[in-house]
């Protein structure tokens, strides 16, 4: 069952679309319908015609007539635990494809603050994610980042690997395809990981693997397995420290709690827009009150058309292509207390592929 094309169908009918107004109002949306029955698909709760249109469960039956109603049915069917998933559950991506983007942006911050030493210099980070789900985007310099050329031969193959203690491959490779230069990804030593969130998941609760993997589409097997693969992975560290609450009310009080010998990231992608506008002016105010007081870094992946990047995007970047307009890579340092703002390219929402174009200063 493609997400993509079935929301249409989903509001149509009566009963489905009544049930998405069970949940609260900030997660009113189809994907999260999605997401429950994707969700009962893979525990093999439901089966049968429905999930021969699931590629993540073996299914390889095409979409067709069928395919919304088999659907429709299963939502009539186990009406009770969708509107449970519903009400206790948010759509979360927690995609580590997304790494691969904010790599290249610290590595480029990284490289503008300390000019010509290639990183040697660089104050260990101290990452805080605003957003962060389950931390997986928090182990970022633990998988291995490979840029594959554009088949119009923009980049060479490229590759960068975290190589672990003992030696080995790390267990999780991003492969991206580049549309323009292969960014540097050198980063200094990562020394605390923090990540805030309304409804944080735990990689070691088999109940929130269970829902970080049904937020997967279905046709994205790929990209199931990489998830599975990150989980097991930060599964084997216990350095990510997660914070339950309100995004901004906890990120000041967090911040203060980090040590001033360490450069201080901040991390937000495909969040702004959970947010209401006058949330992102105060997000916006508290990032500007931290960087009046002590050097800051924050790297972004968000859509075009949010603040405080949109006019900023268009200027600099044009506008996105319409089939594919991807998530902005932006960032912004705060030095001496004054800020800075830069548009360093797009990625593909999933991190498949990267077009990374920053400024020459």
């Amino acid at each position: 069952m493609r997400q993509r094309g079935g929301s249409d169908a989903l509001v149509a009918d009566e009963v489905a679309a009544a049930i998405i107004d069970l949940a609260p109002r900030a997660q009113r949306r189809a994907t999260l319908v999605f997401a429950a029955v994707h969700d009962l698909v893979l525990r093999g709760v439901v089966q049968g015609a429905l999930a021969a249109y699931y590629p993540t469960v073996g299914g390889d039956r095409a979409p067709d007539a069928a395919a919304t109603a088999a659907f429709l049915e299963v939502v009539d069917r186990h009406r009770d635990l969708i509107v449970d998933r519903l009400r206790t559950r948010s759509t979360q991506t927690n995609e580590p494809g997304r790494t691969a983007a904010q790599r290249a942006a610290l590595s480029w911050l990284q490289t503008r603050a300390y000019p010509g030493s290639g990183g040697v210099d660089a104050r260990p980070l101290a990452l805080v994610e605003v957003g962060a789900s389950a931390g997986l985007l928090l182990h970022l310099d633990r998988y291995a980042h490979r840029f594959v050329a554009d088949p119009d031969g923009a980049c060479r193959r490229s590759s960068t690997s975290s190589v672990r203690g003992d030696g080995s491959t790390p267990p999780v490779v991003i492969e991206t395809r580049c549309l323009d230069r292969v960014p540097a990804t050198r980063l200094a030593a990562i020394v605390r990981r923090i990540g805030i969130d309304r409804t944080p998941m735990r990689v070691g609760d088999p109940d929130d693997r269970a829902w970080l993997r049904a937020c997967v589409w279905p046709e994205h097997v790929d990209r199931l397995a990489r998830l599975d693969r990150a989980l097991s992975l930060a599964a084997t560290h216990d350095d990510v420290e997660l914070h339950q609450g309100d995004l901004l009310a906890l990120h000041e009080s967090i911040v203060a709690t980090i040590d001033p010998d360490l450069q201080v990231v901040v991390l937000h992608s495909a969040t702004l827009a959970y947010f209401a506008p006058e949330d992102r002016e105060r997000f916006e105010a508290i990032l500007d009150g931290i960087g009046s007081r002590r050097e800051l870094w924050r790297v972004g992946l968000e859509g075009h058309f949010l603040e405080p990047f949109a006019g900023l995007v268009a200027r600099r970047l044009g506008p996105p292509d319409a089939d594919q307009p991807g998530f902005v890579i932006a960032t912004t340092s705060w030095v001496d207390g004054r800020r800075h703002d830069a548009a360093l390219g797009r990625m593909q929402s999933h991190g498949a592929w990267l077009r990374f174009a920053p400024p020459a200063r």
